[in-house]
């Protein structure tokens, strides 16, 4: 008994490693700077202090007030950044510790319950910020233990949904779920519970005195609404399908799919669909909701994981009607705690691998550091145009001596920046009308690892010379205002090596030989560009993208013969 209990603290142990991983690009550094900048006035933001546009939302600057004092004011200025991560750890780990503690009190045996939580814990691990949304999440769960348990500890819902309304918008997922445990209870076939009732509609009016009042309710759906249809900026609020396909993280759109199939199953299994009319209804409404946004699919993974433990330990009771009680921890054979052992033992590795002990605090290939470096010590000349992914750590370093062009809290400028990084018409009178006279980004796209169309138009513009590189960015300034200006010609060979490299270390991904292709085709060297795209044709014949690139390439061939 001593060592399955030795187990169980093991795993516990293992996911909070899993969870202690190094800070990456994300919305931490604005959360943080507008925590400090709420401190040092003492009063809510009332306009937007970062941006050049000043058009940020101000809905936005103040749904997250009590979430970024205690960031900045608590976490960071008692432990620094160490103490947003283990913060982020112990979150996370909260929240799977809740959903065991439900299945195990419905009947689910350990190390059964605690293996059920595995392909959770994994998708998880793609919405691993320090964030507002990280509370939401642990708050989400702590709402499904609060109405499940009931009884005395019901209490605490109301605080906890006010708490909560304070500190991110997904409260609104919060207050509707704990509405619909109302309703289920108010037309419940036995004597109706007036105290639950009560206490529920307290809650939810409670989630009401916030900053933003029931907007936030309409606010939030209609964001909702405007993920269903795509018509979003950012890819994390695409729909779940399209953001795999985006990112290529086709691993967390197939682990979803695969826990809700499962999740159905056990429905189908237990059958009386009548008594569990409630769950299925949520259930599938929490489908939807994940399908239509990826910023909904760890809600959905929650409760999803509720429902299959929910469902496994009543199951195992109806399969057993003469045993009195169900089965507890501890239970279960030598067999399932030797396959857990074994589980325990693959996955410890990985963690550790993954988390502090092994990398820095910040990863330096996301977290422009030396860039913002750059600009501190040099003092280029403002406005700064920049990738939108660099807005919130820009916030955090660079002001109020720079404001940023964008960033995720202020999309005002999306369609500037989207002509601007695509170099689309009329993209050099944009940065004029915005007084932008440094211009950063990316050598090579994340996700797509092209060089972006802006790198290409800023190096054959005469307006503007490239003043600093490394392997992360690449930073222009305009040509009379440039201190040190670098050779134009040294930076195509670094992008010109770069991507041979990568093609050669990846001679199968179509991906690398057509970004050498557009190097070459900048550069005017038609027949080398030929000759990548050919190579990324050859893998992959049937992109309309490498067809559309060797036909403009077949036309520069054909202007340089002329």
């Amino acid at each position: 008994m001593k060592k399955r209990w030795l187990l169980t603290w093991l795993f516990w142990a293992a996911v909070f490693l899993w969870f202690v991983t190094p800070i990456e690009l994300g919305d931490v550094w604005w959360h943080l700077r507008t925590g400090q900048w709420i401190l040092e006035n003492m009063r809510l933001p009332a306009s937007d202090h970062f941006s050049i546009a000043g058009g940020g939302s101000v809905f936005v600057e103040k749904a997250f007030w009590l979430c970024q004092i205690l960031l900045y004011g608590v976490f960071y200025r008692l432990a620094g950044l160490t103490g947003l991560v283990f913060m982020k750890a112990a979150l996370f780990t909260g929240i799977f510790f809740l959903i065991e503690r439900l299945a195990n009190k419905n009947g689910f045996a350990r190390p059964y319950s605690l293996l059920m939580l595995v392909p959770a814990i994994f998708i998880a691990s793609f919405y691993d910020e320090i964030r507002p949304q990280t509370f939401s999440f642990f708050f989400f769960a702590l709402t499904v233990y609060l109405l499940e348990r009931r009884g005395k500890q019901l209490l605490v819902l109301p605080p906890l949904l006010l708490i909560w309304a304070n500190m991110h918008g997904g409260f609104v997922m919060g207050a509707g779920f704990a509405a619909l445990y109302a309703v289920r209870e108010f037309f419940s076939g036995r004597q109706r519970d007036l105290r639950f009732i009560s206490i529920v509609i307290l809650a939810v009016l409670a989630s009401l005195i916030n900053p933003n009042g029931a907007q936030a309710f309409g606010w939030t759906l209609g964001f909702l609404k405007t993920s269903e249809g795509g018509g979003v900026f950012i890819h994390e609020h695409l729909p779940l399908e399209k953001f795999a396909a985006f990112t290529g993280e086709n691993p967390l759109f197939y682990t979803l799919a695969g826990l809700g199939a499962v999740t159905a199953a056990s429905f189908l299994i237990k059958g009386n669909f009548r008594k569990n009319f409630f769950y299925l209804l949520v259930f599938a409404g929490l489908s939807y909701t994940a399908y239509i946004t990826f910023r909904a699919g760890f809600f959905y993974a929650i409760f999803a994981t509720f429902c299959l433990g929910k469902n496994i330990g009543e199951i195992r009771q109806i399969r057993v009607p003469d045993e009195k009680k169900p089965l507890k921890p501890g239970r279960a054979g030598f067999v399932p705690w030797a396959v857990f052992a074994a589980v325990i033992a693959s996955v410890v590795p990985y963690a550790v691998n993954h988390s502090l002990i092994e990398n820095p605090m910040i990863d330096e290939r996301l977290i422009p550091i030396k860039t913002a470096d750059f600009v501190l010590r040099e003092n280029p000349p403002g406005n700064i145009f920049h990738p939108y992914e660099w807005g919130g750590y820009f916030i955090w370093r660079l002001y109020p001596r720079y404001k940023v062009f964008i960033d995720g809290r202020d999309i005002g400028l999306a369609g500037e920046y989207e002509k601007v990084l695509n170099a689309g018409p009329g993209w050099q009178g944009i940065l004029d009308r915005l007084r932008v006279n440094t211009a950063m980004y990316w050598p090579f796209l994340p996700y797509k690892k092209r060089v972006p169309p802006i790198i290409f138009a800023l190096l054959k513009d005469k307006g503007w010379s490239p003043v600093y590189w490394d392997l992360q960015s690449i930073v222009f300034v305009r040509s009379g205002l440039a201190k040190n200006p670098i050779d134009k010609g040294a930076v195509w060979e670094l992008l010109t090596s770069i991507a041979a490299q990568n093609a050669g270390a990846e001679p199968r991904n179509a991906d690398r030989w057509a970004a050498l292709g557009e190097i070459y085709a900048n550069r005017d060297m038609p027949w080398l560009a030929r000759e990548a795209l050919s190579k990324a044709l050859a893998i992959s014949p049937d992109n309309q993208r490498f067809i559309s690139l060797l036909n403009r390439i077949q036309t520069m061939r054909y202007s340089t013969s002329n």
